[in-house]
C-alpha cells in the first residue's frame, strides 16, 4: 500500500563518520632535523605534525633502555663503546655528530625516558622498534617486561605501537600483553609472513618498493593495518597514500604541506581515522522497500536539529525550549529512548560522531564566556563525560559560538570545527584535540562569507572526503548553496558548490557513504514541490553529481528528512526518518543468486558466411565493430559513415553512421557509434534508440565527452540504458592500464571517471563488458593478453591461456560475451584459428566447464591488412531459460545461435486459492514495484523474508 506523508516539519542534517584519505605520519628516528634518535630530532618531528615518533630501543649494561639503531656510537661520530657493555651515564657522556640535509647537528644519546617525555610534552605517540638487545631478542625475552613497565608508567600502554622483525618477541608480547598494538617489520618477502601476521593479529610495516595496492588490500581484508618505510617526497607520499597505507613513515615530510591524495582512485580505505564501510556500491540501484513504520509515541510532531546513524541506531537532537538533548531511536524496532544529559550545564547545540563511534556534543555554557565545552557518549546507554573545553580566541570578537559542530578522526586524535559569529562576520573555529586536550597548535578561526547574516543554528558542517582540512558547509533552509572550504589560512576558499537542480531548500538531504575512496551521497530533489532523493557519486565534488538511482519508490515528501546507511546480513540498507515515519530500503541486489542445475545446448538458428557462400557482400571487414539486437545486425563503416543493417533475410539497407570504428549496444538495445577516431581526451558519439531500423530511423542523438585518459580506442562497449535511464560507455585506450567510463543519464553525459589500474595495458582492441551496470565491476580482455575481471580495484584472472589455434583455448582475436543463465555465469570467447570466427561457450560457475566449441564461420583470416581482428559476440536474453548469441566476424560473416537450458527448470509457484499458505510471500516486478495480484506467466521476484528468487507465476 502506497503511503503519502503529510507536510514535514522536520529540519535536520545527516552526517556520517568523516571521510579522509590521509594516512598517519610517523617520524622516522624522530626526524631529519637533529641527530637521529635524539631529543632534538624527536622534538622537531613533533613540531612537523607527526602523530607517532619512531625510535629503536636497546638495553645498556645497567638495564636502561636507550634510543639507538646501532650496537655502538661509532657511526654518529662517537666512541666504540658498545650499548650492551656500557652504562647509560657512560654513553651519554659521548658527544654525537651527524650531518643531515646539509646541516651538521650535535647531541647525545637519548634515554627511553627522555623520548617518552618528549611524546608527553608534544602529545604524540611512541612507535618503538625493538632491535636485538640483551633480554630483548629472538632467544631471550626476559627484559620485555621492563620495557612494558616503562611504557605503562608513562601512560602509553594503550597509546603506543611496538614493532620488530623478531617474531618471538612479538609472540611474547601478544601472549602476555594482548592489548598492545604491534607491527611486524618486513620488506621484499612480506608474503612469506602474511599468514603468520593474520594468525597473531599483527599489523605490517613494509619497506618501500616491495609492495603495491593489492598488498595493502590483502592486509585490510584480514583487518590488519599497513605502515610503510620510508618516503621523503610528495610523490612518494601520494604513491603510498593512494595505495591506502594506514601509516607513512618519513624523515622530513611536513604535515602542513602535503598534497591531497587522488579522490578518483578506488583505494583501500584509511582504517585508522575512518571506519571501513564495507557497503559494495553498484552502478545503478532500484531500491525495494524493506520496512516502513510510524514513529513511536512521543516522537510524532517533534522537530529535530540533527540526525546521525551509526550501527543501525539513530542519534537525534531535538529542537525547542527544554528539549535540546540527544535521544536515541533504534531503527530496527522503533524503540525510543532518551539519552542521559546528566551533569551537562548549558545547552547541547549540535552533535557529531567520531570514526570510532563516539557521539560528541557541543555545549554552550550560559552565560556565554568565549568557550564551548565538548561532551562524549560512549553509546546510547552511557552518561555524558566532559571531553575538553575549546576557548574561542578573544581577538575574534565572537558574540556567540557552537551553533554547529563537526568532528573527524578518532577520539584520541580529533579534528573539531564549530561555527561562531561576530557583529560583522560568520566564522569557523577549528582545533585539534589529542587525548582530551587542545593540541599545541592552538585554535584557529576563518571567515565564511557564505554564512554571514544567516541563522547559524540551521547551518551544517561536514568533513569532506578529500582532506580533514576541508569542510562541506551547508547553509540554512531557503538557500541552494553548499560549499567546501579549505581551513588552512585566514580566508575560506570555495572548492565546490551544490548545483541548483539538487534543490536544498530543506536541510537534511545530504548523507555521505564511502566505499574505498569513492564517496556517495543521498541528495534531495524537488519534484514540483514534493521531495524525493537519489543516490549520487560525488567523489569529484557536488558540482556534477552522477546519479546512481531512480527516485526512491513509494515515498513522497513535501519536505525531506534524514538519511543514513547501515549493513545487515551482508546488505546495504538505506534508512530515512521523517517526522511521521521510518523507512528502510535494501540498496544491494534483493534476490539471492540462486544457481540452478542446467543442461545447456547451443543451437544454430541461421548463418550467412564465406563458408556457406551467403556472406553479405557489404561486409568487407576493415576492423569495423558490429553489434546486434532484436534480430538485426548493425555494422558501421567509418569510411562512408554508413551504418549497415542485416537480418536473417539479408541486407536491409543503411542509415547515417559514425566516423569511428566503434559500434555497440547497451543493455536496453540502444545503438551507440563512435563519431571520431581521435586519440585525445575529446570524443563524440551518435546514439540511435532501441528498435531503430532502415524504415523508422530518425536523427541520432549527438553527444560529446571529455575523458580522463587519452589514447587510441577503436572499440567501445556500453551498459544500462543511456537514453531513458542511466548507462555507461567504456573506452579502453591503447597502452593504458586505466579504462575511461563515461556516464550518461537520459541521453545526456553526466560525468566521466576512470578505473583503477587493470592487469594489462590496453591495445587498439581492448574490450570491456560491464556487469550489472556497475562502473566498478566489469570483464575486460586485450587481444593476445587474456580475459580478466575487475571489481572495485581488484583484478582476477578468468582465462589467461596464451594464444592457440586449438579450441577451447583463447586465441589472439578479441571479443567476448558474458551473461547469467539461471544463475550460471556464461562466458563466450574466441577460440580456434585466429580471426576466422571460432568460439567457445563456458559455464564458469560450474568449474569452468566447456559447454561447446563452435567451428570458424569463415577462412578470410588476417588478409588484406587488418581485415578481421575481432569476432564480435553479443548476448541477448530471450527468457530465463534461453539466450541469443549474435556473431559478427568481419570479412567472414554473421550468425545467430540460441543457448538454452534443456531442463527448462523454472520454479512452479502455484498461487493458493485462499492465500493462507502464502501469507508471508511477497511479489515484485523486475523494477521493484510490489505486486498485489501477479498474473500467470509473469516473470516476478518472489520474496519471503530475505530469501528471494526470480520465478514465473502460474
Amino acid at each position: 500500500m502506497k503511503r503519502t506523508f503529510a507536510a514535514l516539519l522536520l529540519t535536520v542534517a545527516v552526517i556520517l563518520p568523516a571521510i579522509s584519505q590521509r594516512p598517519i605520519l610517523v617520524g622516522h628516528r624522530g626526524s631529519s632535523y637533529g641527530v637521529e634518535n635524539s631529543v632534538e630530532s624527536f622534538t622537531n618531528g613533533a613540531k612537523l605534525g607527526y602523530e607517532y615518533l619512531e625510535t629503536d630501543f636497546k638495553v645498556t649494561a645497567d638495564k636502561q633502555l636507550v634510543c639507538t639503531h646501532d650496537d655502538d656510537l661509532s657511526r654518529l661520530g662517537g666512541s666504540t663503546l658498545t650499548i650492551a657493555g656500557s652504562t647509560l651515564a657512560q654513553l651519554q657522556e659521548v658527544p654525537l655528530t651527524q650531518t643531515r640535509l646539509g646541516t651538521t647537528y650535535t647531541g647525545r644519546l637519548c634515554s627511553a625516558q627522555e623520548y617518552l617525555d618528549v611524546c608527553k610534552e608534544y602529545n604524540v605517540r611512541p612507535l618503538i622498534e625493538l632491535k636485538w638487545a640483551t633480554g630483548i631478542n629472538s632467544n631471550d625475552c626476559s627484559n620485555i617486561p621492563l620495557l612494558i613497565k616503562l611504557v605503562e608508567d608513562n601512560g602509553f600502554r594503550n597509546k603506543c605501537i611496538i614493532m620488530t622483525s623478531m617474531k618471538p618477541c612479538l609472540e611474547y608480547i601478544r601472549t602476555h600483553y594482548p592489548d598492545i598494538e604491534l607491527q611486524f617489520l618486513t620488506g621484499q618477502y612480506w608474503a612469506n609472513h602474511f599468514d603468520w601476521c593474520v594468525q597473531w593479529g599483527i599489523d605490517a610495516d613494509i619497506q618501500a618498493g616491495y609492495f603495491d595496492k593489492t598488498t595493502v588490500q590483502k592486509y585490510h581484508d584480514a583487518d590488519l593495518k599497513v605502515n610503510m618505510w620510508t618516503t621523503n617526497t610528495a610523490d612518494g607520499y601520494k604513491q603510498y597514500g593512494n595505495m591506502g597505507c594506514d601509516f607513512i613513515t618519513t624523515d622530513n615530510l611536513d604535515s602542513k604541506d602535503l598534497p591531497d591524495l587522488d579522490p578518483e582512485a578506488t583505494n583501500p580505505p584509511n582504517t585508522i581515522d575512518f571506519p571501513n564501510l564495507e557497503a559494495q556500491t553498484k552502478g545503478w540501484y532500484t531500491p525495494l522497500p524493506e520496512n516502513e513504520s510510524l514513529l513511536p509515541d512521543g516522537m510524532s510532531g517533534m522537530k529535530y536539529r540533527k540526525a546521525i546513524m551509526r550501527d543501525g541506531i539513530w542519534y537525534l537532537l531535538t529542537a525547542g525550549a527544554g528539549t535540546n538533548s540527544p535521544i536515541a531511536l533504534t531503527a530496527a524496532d522503533a524503540t525510543l529512548k532518551r539519552m542521559s544529559t546528566e551533569g551537562i550545564v548549558g545547552t547541547v547545540m549540535d552533535i557529531s560522531m567520531t570514526s570510532d563511534g563516539i557521539l560528541v556534543g557541543c555545549v554552550v555554557p550560559a552565560p556565554f564566556d568565549n568557550k564551548v565545552v565538548l561532551y562524549q557518549w560512549a553509546d546510547a546507554d552511557s552518561n555524558p563525560e566532559a571531553l575538553c573545553t575549546v576557548d574561542i580566541p578573544a581577538e575574534a570578537g565572537v558574540t556567540a559560538a557552537g551553533q554547529a559542530l563537526a568532528v573527524s578522526g578518532r577520539l584520541a586524535n580529533l579534528r573539531v570545527a564549530v561555527t561562531a559569529e561576530t557583529v560583522d562576520a560568520a566564522l569557523l573555529v577549528t582545533a585539534t584535540i589529542k587525548s582530551g586536550a587542545v593540541s599545541t597548535d592552538g585554535v584557529k578561526t576563518v571567515s565564511v562569507p557564505l554564512l554571514k547574516g544567516t541563522d547559524l543554528t540551521k547551518a551544517r558542517i561536514t568533513p569532506s572526503h578529500v582532506s580533514r582540512r576541508n569542510l562541506f558547509v551547508e547553509t540554512p533552509a531557503g538557500s541552494a548553496d553548499m560549499q567546501v572550504f579549505d581551513l588552512e589560512g585566514t580566508e575560506a576558499k570555495t572548492i565546490s558548490t551544490l548545483p541548483a537542480q539538487l534543490d536544498n531548500n530543506i536541510l537534511g538531504g545530504l548523507s555521505q557513504l564511502r566505499y574505498a575512496n569513492k564517496v556517495y551521497a543521498l541528495v534531495p530533489q524537488n519534484l514540483g514541490g514534493k521531495y524525493t532523493a537519489q543516490i549520487a557519486d560525488v567523489t569529484s565534488g557536488f558540482a556534477t553529481p552522477a546519479a546512481l538511482t531512480d527516485a526512491l519508490p513509494t515515498m513522497e515528501y513535501t519536505g525531506f528528512g534524514a538519511t543514513g546507511f547501515s549493513r545487515s546480513d551482508g546488505l546495504t540498507i538505506l534508512h530515512i526518518i521523517t517526522d511521521k515515519a521510518l523507512a528502510s530500503y535494501v540498496m544491494d541486489k534483493t534476490e539471492e543468486e540462486v544457481v540452478y542445475d542446467v543442461d545447456l545446448e547451443l543451437i544454430t538458428e541461421w548463418k550467412k558466411s564465406i563458408n556457406t557462400g551467403a556472406k553479405p557482400s557489404e561486409i568487407d571487414g576493415n576492423a569495423q565493430q558490429g553489434t546486434a539486437v532484436n534480430g538485426i545486425f548493425y555494422i558501421n563503416d567509418s569510411a562512408t559513415k554508413k551504418l549497415h543493417l542485416y537480418d536473417k533475410n539479408g541486407y536491409m539497407g543503411n542509415i547515417s553512421g559514425g566516423a569511428g570504428y566503434g559500434c555497440c549496444r547497451d543493455d536496453a538495445g540502444n545503438i551507440i557509434l563512435r563519431n571520431d577516431k581521435l586519440t585525445s581526451t575529446s570524443h563524440s558519439f551518435l546514439i540511435y534508440p532501441a528498435g531503430t531500423n532502415v524504415s523508422n530511423a530518425t536523427t541520432p542523438v549527438e553527444l560529446s565527452a571529455t575523458v580522463l585518459v587519452e589514447g587510441q580506442t577503436n572499440f567501445i562497449n556500453a551498459s544500462g540504458d543511456v537514453l531513458n535511464g542511466t548507462g555507461y560507455i567504456y573506452m579502453y585506450p591503447n597502452k593504458s592500464t586505466n579504462i575511461n567510463i563515461i556516464q550518461l543519464r537520459e541521453g545526456k553525459i553526466t560525468g566521466c571517471t576512470k578505473s583503477d589500474d587493470v592487469k594489462v595495458a590496453g591495445s587498439t582492441a581492448g574490450y570491456v563488458i560491464g556487469i550489472d551496470n556497475n562502473p566498478d565491476h566489469f570483464i575486460y580482455n586485450v587481444r593476445n593478453s587474456g580475459i580478466y575481471e575487475y571489481k572495485s580495484g581488484t583484478n582476477n584472472d578468468i582465462s589467461t591461456t596464451r594464444a592457440s589455434t586449438t579450441a577451447p583455448a583463447r586465441n589472439s582475436t578479441g571479443g567476448l560475451a558474458y551473461f547469467k543463465l539461471r544463475g550460471n555465469q556464461i562466458l563466450v570467447h574466441n577460440s580456434g584459428a585466429n580471426y576466422n570466427g571460432g568460439f567457445t561457450v563456458r559455464n564458469i560457475t560450474d568449474g569452468d566447464n566447456v559447454v561447446t566449441n563452435v567451428d570458424p564461420i569463415g577462412n578470410a583470416g588476417y588478409t588484406n591488412g587488418n581485415v578481421s581482428t575481432f569476432n564480435w559476440l553479443i548476448p541477448e536474453m530471450k527468457n530465463i531459460n534461453e539466450w541469443t548469441i549474435y556473431q559478427y566476424c568481419p570479412a567472414n560473416g554473421i550468425a545467430v545461435y540460441t543457448l538454452r537450458d534443456k531442463l527448462n527448470g523454472v520454479d512452479d509457484i502455484l498461487m493458493s486459492d485462499t492465500g493462507a499458505s502464502d501469507a508471508a510471500v511477497e511479489y515484485f516486478n523486475l523494477q521493484g514495484i510490489r505486486l498485489d495480484n501477479p498474473t500467470p506467466g509473469q516473470l516476478v521476484i518472489r520474496r519471503q523474508g530475505r530469501t528471494a528468487a526470480k520465478v514465473i507465476v502460474r
